[in-house]
C-alpha cells in the first residue's frame, strides 16, 4: 500500500480525534480507500472514519489488509512538528507503517505494527431515528460547555431543538429554534422526541470533531442511540454512536423505623474496665485519622465517569473506583457504574452496555416481527455476540 494525502496538518487532525477515544486503532486498507470501525472500551461508543480513495492524492493498493497501530504515540510524537505545505505519504511493509512528511524536505518515519485484535467485525446498529438535526458544531460546543450536570437531554420538535442539564445548584437551558444561526435544519417524525446523553462523551466528540468540520448532524430517537455525523474534506466522513443514558424513576421513600432508645456511652463502658476502654478509644481515633486521610486524597483525584450498563447475571456489591459500594444487582437490572468498573464487568461478560443492549433488541425485532411480547434476557443473549 502508498497513499498520498496532501494536507498532513488536517490528516493529523483526523487522527488526533480518533487517538482522544483510542490508545490503538485497527484500519482497513482497501482498493476503495481507508476505513475504520471501533468501539471504546466500555462499549458506549461506536466511531466510524470512512477516507475514501478519492480523497488522497495518490492511492495504490491491490489488496484488503488490517493494520493496527498505538494512534496516541503516532500523534503525540511522530507528527508531533508539522509544517505548512507538508503532505503525508503512508506506505506498509510486513511489519511496519513508513510514514514520510514531505514538502521542501522529506523526513521519514517507521513505527511497528501491532497484532489485530481477534474480532475485527463489529455488529452495525440497525436504528429507526425520529428527529434529525443539523447544526453548526460551533454552537454545539457553546451549548456544552455550559451544561451543568452529568447529563444533558434533548428535546426535538417541529420548531427547534431545547438541551437541559440539571445540577443540585442550577438548573440550565437552550432552546434553539429553527433558522437560527446554530440550528440549521430540523425534523422530526414524532410531536416530541426525547433523550438524555453523557455531557462528558459529547464534549470530548465535539472537541474531535471541531477542527475538521464545521457542521455537524445528529440523529436520535426516544432512548435510542445518537448518531453524530460530519464530512470531511472531499467525501471522506466520521460517524460516531453515542449510548443513551436512560433516566430512571426515583424509588418511592421507605417508611422509617421507629427510633430506638438511644444508650449513652457512660452506660456502655460503665461496667467495662478502664484500660480497655482506653484502648477502644485509641483504635476508634486511629480509624477516624485514616478515614480522613482517605476522604483528603480523594480530592486529588481525577473525576469518576460514569455509563450505563445491563446486568446478565446476579452481582453481588462492588467498590467503585470512587470507593463507593454499588449493588448488589439482578440480572436485567441497569444501572449507572464508574466507567472503569464496567469495562471489568463486560469483559467477564457479567454486563453488557445499554448500546449493545439496545441493538440486540433492534435485532430481536427484526426477526420477531408480528411478536408483541417482550423478549426474555435468554433471548436477547443469543443477539449480543
Amino acid at each position: 500500500m502508498k497513499v498520498v494525502y496532501r494536507d498532513a496538518k488536517y490528516f493529523k487532525e483526523i487522527l488526533k480525534g480518533l487517538s482522544s477515544w483510542f490508545s490503538e486503532t485497527t484500519f482497513k486498507s482497501t482498493p476503495e480507500g481507508i476505513f475504520l470501525e471501533q468501539m471504546d472500551t466500555s462499549r458506549v461508543m461506536l466511531a466510524k472514519l470512512e477516507l475514501p480513495k478519492y480523497d488522497f492524492e495518490e492511492f495504490e493498493t491491490d489488496v484488503e489488509r488490517y493494520f493496527t497501530i498505538n494512534i496516541e504515540d503516532l500523534v503525540k510524537n511522530t507528527l508531533k512538528n508539522i509544517y505548512k505545505d507538508d503532505q503525508v505519504i503512508l506506505r506498509l511493509s510486513e511489519d511496519r507503517l513508513l510514514i514520510s512528511l514531505k514538502s521542501d524536505m522529506e523526513r521519514k518515519f517507521s513505527v511497528p505494527l501491532l497484532e489485530n485484535p481477534e474480532d475485527l467485525e463489529i455488529p452495525q446498529p440497525k436504528l429507526s431515528f425520529t428527529c434529525v438535526a443539523k447544526l453548526t458544531v460551533e454552537g454545539l460546543k457553546k451549548i456544552l460547555e455550559d451544561a451543568k450536570g452529568d447529563h444533558v437531554r434533548l428535546v426535538g420538535d417541529s420548531d427547534g431543538l431545547t438541551f437541559t442539564s440539571d445540577s443540585d445548584l442550577v438548573d440550565y437551558s437552550v432552546k434553539l429554534e429553527r433558522g437560527q444561526d446554530h440550528l440549521l435544519d430540523i425534523e422530526t417524525r414524532e410531536p416530541f422526541v426525547k433523550t438524555s446523553y453523557s455531557v462528558n462523551w459529547l464534549k470530548s466528540i465535539v472537541k474531535a470533531l471541531k477542527p475538521t468540520s464545521d457542521i455537524v448532524t445528529l440523529r436520535f430517537g426516544n432512548d435510542l442511540p445518537m448518531e453524530i455525523q460530519t464530512s470531511l474534506r472531499s467525501s471522506g466522513k466520521l460517524t460516531v454512536y453515542l449510548a443513551p443514558r436512560i433516566e430512571v424513576e426515583e424509588e418511592p421513600l421507605r417508611e422509617e423505623k421507629p427510633k430506638q432508645e438511644e444508650i449513652t456511652e457512660e452506660e456502655i463502658t460503665e461496667n467495662i474496665p478502664e484500660q480497655y476502654v482506653t484502648e477502644t478509644t485509641k483504635i476508634e481515633t486511629a480509624q477516624e485519622i485514616q478515614k480522613e486521610e482517605k476522604e483528603d486524597s480523594r480530592d486529588l483525584n481525577p473525576p469518576v465517569f460514569f455509563t450505563e450498563v445491563v446486568f446478565l447475571r446476579e452481582v453481588s456489591e462492588i467498590v467503585g473506583e470512587d470507593m463507593k459500594t454499588y449493588g448488589p444487582f439482578k440480572e436485567g437490572d441497569k444501572a449507572d457504574v464508574p466507567l472503569r468498573n464496567a469495562e471489568v464487568l463486560i469483559k467477564q461478560g457479567l454486563a453488557v452496555s445499554w448500546f449493545m443492549w439496545n441493538t440486540a433488541q433492534v435485532k430481536w425485532k427484526e426477526n420477531n416481527l408480528g411478536n408483541s411480547e417482550k423478549p426474555s434476557i435468554q433471548e436477547l443473549k443469543q443477539y449480543l455476540s
